[in-house]
């Protein structure tokens, strides 16, 4: 009889968490960007279905993204990802097979091992978790757990730490993971999570769930130019005798300003260093003295 009740606890377990990952309604927003691009990428759970004689759930994935040499937006249809819960592990299917990314019983201490087909040197990444424990978002009291990675093959996997929370996956990476071997391959980070039975959470409040940085201007084209780009270390405004420029703001792609200040040189140049910036695209507003602001795409190497 307690077998048969023991049975029973880890069966109604195991489907409580399955419902718990990707329920009705789920919906996924990430921001993302990489050397010339930036924007947010939106997942949808469409549907269950059944892939490889197993039972899982449809997500569909639409990218609005703007380039660095456009002020055009665009909207792109990538493949849909098929994906299932099992006893506290979350699987996704990649080259054909199904294979564990979340693993949410993990313990401080234990080697996980993901899928990682980014590195041509080793399809394994081994990641050791750092730490766990339970977060509250939306008054829901969630497991997450922490990892960095010890894989010994490439010493130049990026990013080097994850961070996944209990319903809602990976926050400081894409829904699934993965580690380039390079720093100027896209990057992913949440910004926001809602379904049916969780309200939407922004992991970025200041920004909506659905926003998008565009250049803006109302000032003449040429009135005032940047270089070089891209950037290494230093980037240089200059502007005509007929403007003169007084504030500096830098943003990230998704629209937080990550850098200000005020113009304090007298000459018609003046030199921003952006050593700060990690690698990707960036959008810098400049204001003149008269009001008028123009806003230009960067580039920072």
């Amino acid at each position: 009889m307690k077998k048969i009740l023991l049975s029973l606890f880890l069966l109604y377990s195991g489907l409580c968490f399955s419902q718990n990952w990707c329920p009705p309604g789920a919906q996924w927003t990430y921001d993302y960007g990489g050397y010339c691009y930036g924007g947010y990428s939106r997942l949808n759970y469409v549907k269950d279905t059944i892939v490889l004689s197993q039972p899982c759930k449809k997500i569909t994935e639409t990218t609005i993204t703007t380039g660095c040499f456009s002020t055009g937006i665009d909207t792109s249809y990538l493949p849909s990802i098929y994906t299932y819960a099992k006893n506290d592990t979350v699987f996704f299917l990649r080259d054909g097979l199904f294979r564990p990314y979340y693993f949410y019983a993990a313990k401080v201490g234990d080697t996980l091992t993901i899928y990682n087909q980014e590195c041509n040197s080793d399809t394994l990444l081994h990641q050791l978790v750092d730490s766990t424990g339970t977060v509250v978002l939306n008054n829901d009291s969630l497991r997450f757990y922490t990892t960095h990675n010890i894989n010994t093959i490439s010493n130049y996997v990026y990013p080097k730490k994850l961070l996944v929370i209990e319903k809602i996956g990976a926050v400081d990476n894409y829904m699934i993971p993965y580690f380039p071997c390079h720093t100027d391959a896209t990057g992913y980070s949440i910004r926001c999570y809602q379904s049916d039975v969780f309200l939407s959470y922004n992991f970025t409040p200041k920004v909506k769930c659905d926003y998008i940085y565009t250049e803006t201007t109302n000032l003449p084209e040429y009135s005032i130019t940047i270089s070089p780009n891209p950037a290494f270390n230093m980037l240089t405004i200059n502007s005509n005798n007929n403007y003169k420029v007084e504030k500096v703001e830098i943003f990230n792609i998704s629209g937080s300003l990550i850098y200000s200040t005020i113009n304090s040189q007298t000459n018609e140049l003046m030199k921003i260093d952006v050593n700060m910036l990690k690698t990707g695209m960036y959008f810098i507003t400049i204001q003149t003295t008269d009001g008028k602001s123009v806003t230009k795409k960067f580039i920072k190497e």
